[in-house]
Order: C-alpha cells, then structure tokens, then sequence
C-alpha cells in the first residue's frame, strides 16, 4: 500500500484494487451509509465538503489489524478540528476530545511523535519510513473525494 506505488503510475481511468487490514472492513461495515475516505493529501478539500453538506459525521477509525493504533485517532483529530472550526461542527464525544489531545501533544510533528507507536516501529522494520512521512505530511495535495458508490470508491462528481 505505498503511495509512491501509484504517484507515477498511469493509472487515470483504470479500476484499482487496494485491500487494507482494518480500512477495507470498515468501509464494507458502513456502507449502508455515505462513506468518504480521507487523509492527510486530501483533507482539506473533505472538510469543505462535509462543511458545505452540514450533516452528521462518524469519523471513523479503523486501526490496524483489529487494534488500536495511534494515527487514526490523530487524524481524526485533524478533520475534527477543520470541522469544529467551521463553527457548523461541535462534539462534547470524549473520544474526539482524546484525539484533538492527541494531535496537539504531538506538536505539529507527527512523524516524530508517533515514533515509538507500534505501527510506526513496524513500518520502519519494512524499511517504509519515506511512506510513513509521505502519509503523515504529504508534499502534496489531493482534490479527489473518494465515496463509496455500489462497493467501490469513485471519485465524488459535482
């Protein structure tokens, strides 16, 4: 699942099948509802969305392999926040406050602060440590949404 896989690929207009440990089950178990994919490339332009839309929204996490891990609350966190600062998003859920902690102890520097996470220490044994840093803060950024349409994410239309 590196992204330097797909960065010079050509892949416009082609169907790519991608399965995940946890995100994949996660997807699958909320799809009775409107599922987006975000992360750090494009979450901005999904915070405008679900800004511009004003409905409810679940951020869910999905961690790794059944588990917590310590990225997905953070990001939650990050989109939390660009929801809340909207002043059309409030939460009094503990869990999201645990998670805007979380990001705001680590700094404005998430790949150092995750260094001792689990998943972290597991990437960096698989010698994918530019993937981690790529992930946490892309160089660049993305203005596709992903939603789930029939089991598979296309790009959001409109």
């Amino acid at each position: 699942n590196s992204p330097f896989d797909y960065i010079n690929a050509d892949v416009k207009g082609k169907t790519l099948v991608l399965t995940t440990t946890n995100g994949t089950k996660a997807i699958y178990n909320a799809r009775e509802h409107k599922v987006i994919t975000a992360s750090y490339i494009n979450i901005e332009v999904v915070a405008k969305h679900l800004i511009e839309e004003h409905n409810d929204v679940i951020i869910l996490c999905s961690g790794w392999k059944g588990v917590f891990n310590l990225e997905d609350p953070i990001f939650a966190g990050s989109l939390a926040n660009l929801l809340m600062d909207s002043d059309k998003y409030k939460s009094s859920c503990d869990s999201l406050f645990a998670s805007i902690q979380l990001l705001k102890n680590s700094n404005g520097d998430l790949f150092n602060y995750l260094s001792d996470s689990s998943h972290r220490k597991r990437l960096k044994s698989l010698k994918m440590e530019d993937d981690t840093r790529f992930c946490l803060s892309p160089p660049i950024k993305s203005s596709i949404i992903p939603i789930l349409k029939a089991d598979k994410l296309v790009i959001l239309e409109g």
